[in-house]
């Protein structure tokens, strides 16, 4: 029972959560709008759950001590002036909240996210070398498009004997970006919500149980 219960219930959520697409009637809507109801309680008990486990996890890392107790320290600390800011303030961004939040954590968040750029240009280094046909295809059509982007890329292409002075570098940059790049990303996306309906009917015909944990 431990297992069919489950089953059952994301089956009968997932159904009529997809019905909400389909049936458009007044009388079905209550329906879905209680599962979501449902949903945002379930949430709720989960987000409290998640900040239990994270603060018994880091509790008992800065009870073993070591160097990266240091980094629990400020995690729960933060966390703790955060939410006490938070409750006392709301989200007025006036207020001390508002304040941590853009001021620090706007700041991070950016911060993480430049960091990526390096990954993307290490990826970029590696996908880039000219071993066949597709590979040299990828990298003309990258370095055009990245080049075309940048000031810089515009007057370096003055000086290009020939083709300068028949078409503009942006020009080229833009129509690969209207025409070959945008079919290539729809193809991506048609494929992901291919890929996303497949597991989404696996999950239905409880096939896929990895949610329940256990790697089932």
């Amino acid at each position: 029972m431990k297992r069919q219960i489950p089953l059952v219930i994301a089956f009968i959520a997932g159904v009529v959560m997809l019905g909400d697409y389909f049936i458009p009637h007044r009388f079905y809507r209550p329906v879905p709008e209680m599962f979501l109801t449902w949903m945002r309680i379930i949430q709720g008990f989960a987000v409290v759950l998640g900040i239990g486990s994270l603060a018994v996890n880091h509790l008992n890392k800065i009870s073993k001590g070591g160097k990266q107790s240091f980094y629990s320290w400020v995690l729960l600390g933060s966390f703790l002036v955060t939410v006490v800011f938070g409750l006392l303030w709301k989200t007025d961004f006036t207020r001390p909240a508002g304040y941590i939040f853009r001021y620090f954590y706007t700041p991070l968040s950016a911060t993480m996210f430049a960091l990526l750029a390096f990954f993307i240009a290490s990826a970029a280094f590696r996908a880039f070398r000219l071993k066949n046909v597709e590979s040299g295809l990828l990298l003309i059509t990258a370095s055009l498009v990245m080049i075309g982007r940048i000031p810089l890329g515009n007057l370096i292409w003055k000086y290009v004997p020939g083709i300068s002075n028949l078409v503009n570098l942006s020009q080229i940059q833009e129509w690969l970006t209207l025409n070959p790049v945008t079919a290539a990303q729809r193809t991506i996306l048609m494929g992901a919500a291919l890929g996303a309906i497949a597991v989404s009917l696996k999950i239905l015909a409880g096939i896929d149980r990895s949610y329940f944990g256990g790697g089932e």
